[in-house]
C-alpha cells in the first residue's frame, strides 16, 4: 500500500505542481498540500500513510515546487 500512495502522490505531483511566481511560494506550497491531503482522503489514503512513505508531506511537496522553480533542473511546465 506504501507504493501505492506513493506513486499517486507522484502522479499528483507532475499534473498539479507548476511554476509560480517566487513571492507567492509559501501560500502556493501550502495550496498545494492541501488539496494533495484531500485528494489523499478520496481515494482512501491518510496523510499519515503517505508521510509514512515520503516523509513529511510539506517538506516534500515543498521540494518538489522548488524542482519546478529551478531552471538549471530541467523540469517543464508540463502546459507548455
Amino acid at each position: 500500500m506504501a507504493e501505492n500512495v506513493g506513486g499517486v502522490i507522484r502522479e499528483w505531483i507532475q499534473r498539479n505542481v507548476h511554476n509560480y511566481p517566487l513571492e507567492d511560494k509559501a501560500g502556493e506550497v501550502e495550496r498545494l498540500v492541501k488539496e494533495l491531503e484531500a485528494y489523499l482522503l478520496s481515494l482512501g489514503y491518510t496523510r499519515d500513510e503517505a508521510e509514512d512513505y515520503l516523509g513529511d508531506l510539506d517538506v516534500y511537496v515543498e521540494d518538489q515546487f522548488e524542482q519546478v522553480q529551478d531552471p538549471d533542473l530541467g523540469f517543464k511546465d508540463p502546459r507548455d
